[in-house]
């Protein structure tokens, strides 16, 4: 029991990061069209 919860806690952590680096990835992409659109206009 304690073996699978160790398991699925450490999923959640691997997959917490994967999503918070992907959320920095997502707003540097996004910051970098805003300021892109901001320097056409």
């Amino acid at each position: 029991m304690l073996y699978i919860i160790s398991v699925i806690g450490t999923m959640f952590f691997v997959l917490f990061i994967y999503f918070s680096l992907a959320v920095k990835l997502i707003d540097l992409i996004y910051g970098g069209l805003c300021q892109g659109w901001s320097y056409l206009v």
